[in-house]
């Protein structure tokens, strides 16, 4: 947005049936994701019963160090002047300063910090394959999710497998299978993974028929190694 544009938004009238509103309590949410997602929640009193509260994020130029996010009430009809506990939440994709946010309301506003990348790693990963005879270990990978440089572990594809694992929350044997052929011969073989996923510990240990059905099976990447 041009400063013309926010000038021509900043002069229109506002309206007479909404109002900002007070609140008591603010806080953000991180959701388990990659990236992660966040999430404000807010609650306080509204002054009419039938009140429709909203979070409502400021029009900005540029990005600011912290954006602001009115709480808003307004009036669909005649108010019922009766007070009422209200919560409201607002996904912050894109409405996120380069420090945070800040919360305004009608007596008070309160600034939040919000982290640019999660304090740790979604999930660590060590992989192994062996022979199901023998117990002889045929292979072995790392992966940390998401991937990043060096620290991304010795898996030779960690993008593709982070997204498998992203999108199956973490479980193996969430992840949908792998079309192609295989042959028929018997060399079986054991996968397994040791997981923290989140900071919950798992494990994974699966026997197949031989190398090739087990890396179909498991999505086509992750023991793909």
């Amino acid at each position: 947005m041009s400063e013309e544009q926010d000038r021509a938004f900043q002069a229109l009238p506002t309206p007479q049936s909404c109002r900002v509103i007070d609140f008591n309590t603010a806080q953000v949410l991180t959701l388990r994701s990659a990236p992660p997602q966040y999430v404000l929640i807010v609650s306080g009193e509204m002054p009419y019963l039938n009140m429709e509260v909203s979070l409502v994020p400021l029009v900005y130029i540029q990005q600011p160090d912290y954006w602001g996010i009115e709480v808003v009430g307004c009036l669909p009809e005649i108010g019922l002047p009766a007070t009422a506990p209200y919560v409201v939440r607002l996904e912050l994709a894109g409405t996120m300063g380069t420090q945070g946010i800040e919360v305004l309301g009608a007596n008070r506003s309160e600034k939040i910090d919000i982290p640019s990348y999660p304090a740790k790693a979604q999930g660590s990963f060590t992989f192994s394959i062996t022979e199901a005879d023998s117990g002889q270990t045929i292979a072995e990978a790392t992966l940390t999710c998401p991937p990043d440089g060096e620290d991304g572990g010795s898996h030779p594809n960690p993008t593709a497998a982070c997204g498998q694992l992203t999108e199956a929350d973490g479980w193996i044997e969430r992840i949908p299978e792998a079309p192609g052929p295989c042959t028929k011969e018997h060399l079986p073989v054991i996968v397994s993974a040791t997981v923290t996923w989140t900071g919950e510990p798992r494990h994974y240990k699966q026997e197949f028929s031989n190398r090739c059905v087990a890396v179909r099976a498991t999505g086509g990447v992750i023991f793909e190694f």
